[in-house]
């Protein structure tokens, strides 16, 4: 028989389905074999910025530029993309007094200074020391800046809300509510309030067109747009990356306009025609592993999944206390519309403000998903009762989930994807 397999942490795991079972796709991602020199990509994109004029003329002297980059759970070579950037806004007339750096982490945990330094370097650490700040969501200081067309009230960070000139640099990726991240998420959620991000990610999750791969129409992205607009983002780095972080391209300037662009070329790397709907599923949260993080690829795999078909999810469970959190209130949540809308009502469980807003979001992820699917996860040294408290099956090695499954399911069309952190499927009928 054929082996397949699918990507764990460091390794492959092999395995063969189940005789009787029809594979209708088995797709490894490749990126380009060309190599890239990254310094030279970044350097080019902002020698060419798509829709905007070049940065050293937005600069003005006296200004005080934020330059925000995300957190240590996104792969963005910041300190690559500060080599470029920091000399230009220098010769444009600023000092070093005038910059300040800051981490915008939305509403995963702040980052501690050596997280800080980690993502940006020794040099740039050393440098900046007394100007890099890490936005906090739950700060006091935050403040509203206005409202959206929605009607949201948006809340940001004092430094950003106080700068002549907000830069981002950030990464494209797809994502399975914005479309795509990178953009003006930067900004929402990465620099706003605890209680603007959820607001805005609960109003707007569970649209139809919310979904992976989808700007156009898609509301989710739309606010956010608007949000970056508010909070004056005028510039923004976006890379994109193949799935061992290797650097892909880089793309710089007006922030909807780069990251357009940006979402284009990831599609031509990552979107994938799915035939038919499959029965059966077998997808690995690789490389998007860590924390919550290993969902996007159980929520891509829901998109095209034969409804009451079963997705076996193969990720590594990291974050232990957080499963104990979502499993303990899945089991409170018998309607998760009413759980919606007492969590847009501002009634958040306590325990939950220590966790990011994409933790509430998986209650209602995975209670939707409980009722559609069946979900097993595949995972080594994780405590089967987590797993099984957010309303999933568990095995600890495909093999003993196969064998388990070939015994209910005679026959069945299969779909695997070794690596499904970055796959934006692609569906001609719908």
């Amino acid at each position: 028989m054929k082996e397949y397999y699918v990507n764990y942490q460091n390794k492959r795991l092999f395995f063969e389905v189940p005789e009787g079972w029809e594979v209708i796709l088995f797709h490894e991602f490749a990126p380009p074999s060309k190599p890239f020199d990254p310094k030279e990509k970044i350097r080019k994109a902002l020698d060419n910025p798509i829709g905007s004029m070049p940065l050293e003329e937005m600069i003005k002297p006296g200004m005080q530029v934020a330059v925000l980059f995300d957190d240590l759970q996104r792969a963005t070579p910041v300190e690559m993309v500060l080599e470029e950037l920091i000399p230009r806004i220098l010769r444009a007339g600023l000092n070093e007094r005038d910059v300040l750096l800051i981490c915008a982490p939305g509403t995963h945990p702040v980052p501690s200074l050596e997280a800080l330094k980690k993502k940006i370097g020794d040099h740039f650490f050393e440098r900046f020391k007394e100007r890099i700040f890490a936005h906090d969501p739950h700060s006091k200081a935050n403040y509203p800046i206005g409202r959206t067309t929605w009607g949201l009230q948006v809340e940001i960070n004092p430094y950003v809300a106080s700068a002549d000139l907000v830069i981002g640099i950030g990464e494209c990726t797809p994502h399975p509510c914005a479309g795509y991240g990178g953009g003006s998420k930067i900004i929402m959620p990465g620099i706003c309030s605890y209680k603007t991000v959820a607001q805005h990610h609960l109003s707007w999750m569970r649209h139809y067109s919310s979904r992976v791969g989808l700007l156009n129409g898609n509301p989710f992205y739309e606010e956010i747009v608007e949000v970056g607009r508010l909070a004056r983002l005028s510039f923004k780095i976006d890379v994109v990356l193949d799935e061992k972080g290797g650097f892909l391209n880089a793309f710089a300037g007006d922030p909807v306009l780069e990251h357009r662009e940006a979402s284009a070329y990831l599609e031509t790397l990552y979107g994938l025609p799915i035939p038919e709907f499959p029965d059966v599923t077998i997808v690995s949260a690789h490389p998007l592993e860590t924390g919550v993080q290993a969902t996007k690829a159980l929520n891509v795999a829901s998109v095209f999944t034969k409804p009451g078909g079963i997705i076996l999810w193969v990720s590594p469970q990291t974050d232990p206390q957080a499963l104990r959190a979502l499993g303990e209130e899945l089991k409170k949540v018998e309607d998760i519309s009413e759980f919606q809308k007492k969590i847009l009502k501002e009634e958040i469980p306590e325990y939950f403000l220590n966790l990011s807003v994409s933790y509430i979001m998986q209650v209602i992820y995975f209670k939707s998903l409980t009722a559609r699917f069946k979900v097993v996860n595949i995972s080594e040294e994780v405590e089967k009762n987590l797993i099984e408290n957010l309303g999933f099956a568990h095995f600890s090695t495909l093999d003993e989930a196969l064998s388990h499954f070939r015994k209910e399911i005679p026959k069945a069309k299969v779909a695997i994807i070794p690596s499904g952190g970055y796959l934006i499927p692609k569906m001609g009928w719908l």
